[in-house]
């Protein structure tokens, strides 16, 4: 037991000290059995699904999951510790529709399937897709009717700077924890997107070229979100998020980027 003193300097009641010394004394197997036990422990941070087209064999749907970041306690504990968790991966868990991201790829096979097919869609609260969608056409538009809980419509980016060609690829982590950072206004500005290819029609070619910031591509996405979920457009098949006072969807808009899980830094060895 350890003893603290307080401010006027006098000694007070004993504190418990957490840390177990002879840990270090214990059999190694015994030692990891206790990290793995750690390191499956889930966070429950907010995290994202990648959705996938369902299992072709035997036509089931796929499970929705979510895995979490690798126990940062762990990492920064020692080699054993850091070795264990890097080894076991982040403990993954079932999708939590109300808060976190659904993620939906550049797979056109997976997009129709989402918008055409699964009933758990009307919970969906957080819904991100590749920024390829945004310049080919926003279907998206499509499952508005039924996304009937959406709140934020997110927009991954192939990178959070630079200069990108419109038909840029998102390309998918490898590591399936990493975070879907939020890009700020200033990040957005400082993004651009350029188009410069020649096009072909009945009457001949002709080039096209044009160039606009991150911020105007979004500004752009939801100006078409709101034409295209239109009562004009839509008809009877209306979105549920239709805003009929404001002219628009109620929505939240916001620019992400898939951002590297960070290598670890040195560890202190086991004592």
């Amino acid at each position: 037991m350890a003893k603290s003193r307080n401010p006027e300097g006098k000694e007070a009641v004993p504190t418990a000290s957490f840390e177990f010394e002879p840990f270090g004394r214990l059999p190694a197997e015994i030692r990891t059995s206790i990290w793995s036990a750690a390191a499956s422990l889930p966070i429950c941070t907010p995290g994202v699904c990648f959705f996938a087209e369902r299992d072709k064999a035997s036509e089931e749907e796929p499970r929705l999951l979510v895995q979490e970041p690798r126990n940062k306690a762990l990492l920064e504990t020692n080699t054993e510790a850091r070795d264990v968790a890097l080894m076991s991966g982040g403990p993954t868990r079932t999708y939590d529709p109300d808060r976190d991201i659904l993620y939906i790829s550049e797979d056109q096979i997976a997009f129709k399937h989402f918008i055409n097919g699964p009933e758990w869609v009307t919970k969906i609260r957080h819904l991100a897709i590749a920024f390829s969608w945004t310049t080919w056409g926003l279907h998206i538009s499509i499952a508005m009717r039924r996304l009937h809980s959406l709140e934020t419509l997110s927009i991954v980016w192939p990178d959070s700077s630079g200069t990108f060609d419109f038909r840029a690829s998102v390309e998918l982590p490898a590591d399936k924890s990493a975070p879907l950072r939020r890009l700020t206004e200033e990040e957005l500005r400082g993004l651009t997107i350029e188009a410069d290819f020649m096009s072909s029609t009945s009457t001949g070619d002709f080039q096209v070229q044009w160039s606009e910031s991150g911020l105007e591509n979004m500004k752009r996405v939801e100006e078409q979100m709101d034409v295209y979920c239109s009562p004009e457009e839509t008809g009877d098949h209306l979105s549920p998020l239709w805003d009929s006072g404001a002219n628009r969807l109620r929505l939240r808009y916001e620019g992400r980027h898939f951002q590297p899980v960070p290598a670890q830094a040195k560890f202190q060895s086991l004592r």
